[in-house]
C-alpha cells in the first residue's frame, strides 16, 4: 500500500536560468507563507511542497499570479495526476479528506 506525507508537489519550468531568481525572489517566498518548503532544483526546475491543507484553490490562485509575470515558466502539479492525467483523488481519502459518514 502507498502512504502519502499530506503535501502537495508543485514542479515550476523554465529554459532561461535567470528564471530562478525570480523563483528565489518572488515566488518561494510567497509558498513559505503558506506554509510551503524548497524542495530541491535541476536545470530548468524548481520544486516545492505545499500542505495538502492550504486547497488547490490556493496554490492555483498563487501559481496563476505568478506564472503571469514570468511568461516564459510554466509550472504543475507533482503528485496528484496518474500517468493518463486523472487525479490521483488521495487527498479526499482519510487522514486527508473527510471520513465517510463524518
Amino acid at each position: 500500500m502507498q502512504e502519502r506525507s499530506g503535501n502537495i508537489a508543485i514542479q515550476v519550468f523554465y529554459l532561461d536560468e535567470l528564471i530562478a531568481e525570480r523563483v528565489d525572489q518572488h515566488l518561494a517566498p510567497a509558498i513559505s507563507r503558506l506554509g510551503g518548503t524548497w524542495e530541491g532544483r535541476a536545470r530548468g526546475v524548481t520544486v516545492f511542497t505545499l500542505p495538502v491543507a492550504v486547497g488547490f484553490e490556493a496554490i492555483d490562485r498563487l501559481m496563476a499570479a505568478w506564472v503571469a509575470t514570468v511568461p516564459s515558466a510554466e509550472w504543475s502539479y507533482g503528485n496528484v495526476y496518474d500517468e493518463l492525467d486523472r487525479p490521483l483523488g488521495w487527498w479526499e481519502e482519510p487522514p486527508f479528506g473527510a471520513s465517510p459518514g463524518g
